[in-house]
């Protein structure tokens, strides 16, 4: 399933928001292990009757249990209306080099100005409108908390966070500060994780951050080195093609102080942010592993969300090397047959499992079900094949 990516064509005057301007300098980050994968991830989010339109963002760990993005990740522009189901994938580099995990959110804290200006836009205009009001952009800011059912830890705990620092303690009206972004850019292959340095300027109007950015970009965290840490000082926001800028929804004091309240669970709904619950729903993603020193190929049979059941064939798994990321289910039953290339071992269940055809032929699957006791795991679900 190709994921698309949300994409905003912004028309309107910029008073006193972030802006991006283009430049060219990311790099890719290539390995999990890598600093710079510590404390961000991929965010995906989609509605249940939109199943074939999930959209990618950027988001960032911002304490032991919240992560920071951007509204409009949470909330459907379109509609106003938050998205059906939102997943948090920490330290994601690559389809290939894949998540460690995965996060389901059920909370978040959208801040209530973006909220009370996308419902006045829509209104004002036509329903699904591209133009975003000064105070959509400003206020681009949600928080999201992620917890795992099945470790029972908060992301932050796992992988740490960033610090969050107002924009006036590194900005005034004549300096120059590094800043660096950390995202998932739409025109890269998807779900690649980038790394840029840039530089931020503040004006009397505007703050001006000369990176190159892209739909998917949306969220990514806008950090500056501290005393001691990395700290965040703002989110990104959208993207201005009439003015070929990005847009940056800064944290200022008062965002600051509404931020450590929701740490603290003193937060005021409907005063800075708005509490939202979000009925994502917990699914598997299945794999087999290839323990056998010969080379493999895999037929994994699963029911899609959409209920509908399918056999997806993966050819030439190498030792150590899993499957190819197949759809997602929420069924604890699935079903695989694998055998070598050379057809010397085959794995399977003449037995008690099902016959179904894969590489060309009716072949005995095995039938597996995750256990009662395991709940819908923070991760993939995958069993392992090993030669004699």
């Amino acid at each position: 399933m190709k994921v698309g990516l949300l994409l905003f064509l912004l028309a309107y005057s910029i008073t006193s928001n972030a802006v991006v301007l283009q430049g060219d300098s990311r790099q890719q980050v290539l390995s999990p292990t890598d600093p710079k994968a510590e404390k961000v991830g991929l965010l995906v989010v989609w509605n249940n009757d939109e199943l074939s339109k999930k959209s990618g963002c950027s988001a960032a760990n911002i304490s032991s249990k919240y992560i920071i993005t951007a509204a409009h990740c949470v909330i459907d522009p379109k509609t106003a209306k938050q998205y059906d189901n939102i997943v948090y994938y920490p330290k994601h580099v690559s389809q290939l080099t894949r998540s460690p995990s995965r996060v389901f959110i059920k909370k978040a804290y959208v801040h209530s100005d973006y909220l009370e200006a996308n419902k006045k836009q829509i209104s004002d205009s036509n329903a699904g409108s591209n133009a975003y009001t000064t105070s959509m952009v400003e206020n681009n800011i949600a928080i999201l908390e992620a917890f795992s059912d099945y470790s029972q830890k908060h992301v932050g705990t796992m992988y740490g966070w960033f610090d969050i620092a107002a924009v006036d303690d590194y900005l005034n009206n004549s300096n120059i500060v590094d800043v660096f972004l950390r995202s998932y850019p739409g025109e890269k292959d998807y779900g690649t994780l980038w790394y840029e340095a840039c530089l931020m300027k503040k004006d009397s109007d505007f703050t001006i951050v000369s990176c190159d950015t892209d739909p998917g970009t949306s969220g990514a965290a806008v950090t500056v080195m501290g005393e001691k840490d990395w700290q965040i000082i703002g989110v990104y926001s959208a993207s201005d093609t009439i003015r070929i800028t990005n847009n940056v929804a800064l944290i200022t004091p008062k965002i600051r102080l509404a931020l450590k309240a929701i740490f603290n669970g003193t937060n005021e709904n409907g005063s800075v942010f708005t509490k939202l619950n979000i009925s994502t729903e917990p699914f598997y993603n299945f794999y087999i592993e290839n323990k056998c020193y010969k080379d493999i190929k895999v037929a994994l049979r699963l029911q899609k969300t959409d209920n509908s059941w399918e056999t997806y064939e993966s050819y030439q798994i190498r030792l150590n090397q899993r499957t190819l990321p197949a759809p997602d289910s929420n069924n604890t039953i699935y079903y695989y047959y694998a055998t070598t290339h050379d057809g010397t071992q085959w794995w399977g269940d003449k037995e008690n499992g099902i016959t179904k055809y894969a590489f060309g032929e009716e072949r005995p699957f095995y039938r597996k079900v995750v256990p009662k006791n395991r709940p819908i795991r923070w991760g993939d679900y995958y069993r392992q094949v090993s030669c004699d």
